[in-house]
């Protein structure tokens, strides 16, 4: 079978079949950007084009989100303030368990369970209040680089 490359798709093309475009979508399915997932895809979004690594699509579900100088780093974010109603500000916890990976390029699940990154940016949006927040904002950001070995 014969191998996918995913490419970068122009905000400006259009769905065939509608009058919308992919821009369109966009904005309709990731515009909640206070939301858990799209919060974590932003941060990683932010840590990859520091890094000058946002050139090609995203992958999902490799076994790191990013490989720099051969090292491979993985993302995580967490915040006080969530989308959904709360009763009190988040706690944030990074657990980082051993565990098995998928391997994007061989389509295989690793036979072992270990930390698969060699380090983790950990992506702490300090906003705490609903009312005035912007996650667009880096300077609201906090970021955590943690070798691996560390966790260990």
């Amino acid at each position: 079978m014969s191998e996918y490359v995913p490419i970068k798709v122009s905000g400006e093309a259009k769905i065939k079949g509608t009058n919308a475009t992919v821009s369109d979508y966009w904005r309709w399915a990731y515009s909640d950007l206070l939301s858990n997932r799209n919060r974590g895809i932003l941060a990683e979004f932010l840590v990859g084009n520091a890094l000058g690594l946002t050139d090609t699509p995203r992958i999902e579900w490799d076994k790191a989100d990013f490989e720099y100088h051969g090292k491979r780093i993985e993302v995580k974010s967490g915040a006080y303030i969530q989308a959904w109603k709360q009763k009190q500000l988040s706690k944030i916890i990074f657990n980082i368990p051993k565990a098995k990976s998928w391997d994007y390029k061989t389509g295989e699940m690793s036979q072992d369970s270990k930390r698969n990154s060699d380090c983790y940016v950990f992506c702490v949006y300090r906003d705490q209040d609903k009312t005035n927040y912007d996650v667009l904002d880096v300077s609201r950001w906090e970021f955590y680089v943690v070798s691996t070995d560390f966790l260990s």
